[in-house]
């Protein structure tokens, strides 16, 4: 369907879940026909360009793309997941220089707050000193956030993760 959208379209709005959208990480096992933030990103884009170049009187736009499970992800401490939405946003950005004519464009990017003191790796005292532990194969061999796996393992469809915690673990609680 975002595919046949046109500029004569516009002013359009987009509505892909009728709830949050999947993480990247799960999104292709999960919802395969949620567009990605790119291919949003890239298709906004797209019209939006179209719709300047067919009116010379066109002030231009506005466009605001945001990564939102970035945050999401932090507030989870869900590292691999966090990750793979950091990587979608880089990849999301790469297009936004490549695809927007920067003579006439400014071009604001920023993130937003981490949360919980989430970090990649660890510092190990040794007998040679401190250092710090970064194993990224452990990161990458994740396939699916830490509220897909909880979901999974309580049969649901969708669990937020402090439930599935208290549930599988109440004795946490």
């Amino acid at each position: 369907e975002l595919a046949a959208v046109t500029a004569a379209d516009l002013p359009l709005l987009g509505l892909f879940a009728d709830d949050h959208m999947q993480y990247e990480l799960d999104r292709a096992a999960r919802a395969p026909q949620q567009p990605s933030l790119q291919a949003m990103a890239a298709a906004a884009l797209a019209l939006l360009e179209a719709a300047d170049a067919a009116d010379p009187r066109h002030p231009g736009y506005f466009i605001l793309i945001e990564g939102s499970h970035i945050d999401s992800t932090a507030h989870n401490n869900d590292v691999a997941a966090h990750v793979a939405e950091l990587a979608m946003y880089d990849r999301t950005f790469a297009h936004v220089l490549a695809a927007v004519p920067q003579q006439r464009t400014v071009i604001v990017s920023t993130s937003d707050h981490e949360t919980g003191g989430l970090g990649l790796g660890r510092k190990e005292r040794r007998r040679n000193g401190s250092s710090y532990f970064f194993d990224p194969s452990v990161i990458a061999s994740v396939r699916g956030s830490a509220a897909s796996v909880a979901a999974r393992v309580l049969g649901e469809e969708r669990a937020p993760l402090a439930d599935a915690v208290a549930t599988a673990y109440p004795q946490l609680v």
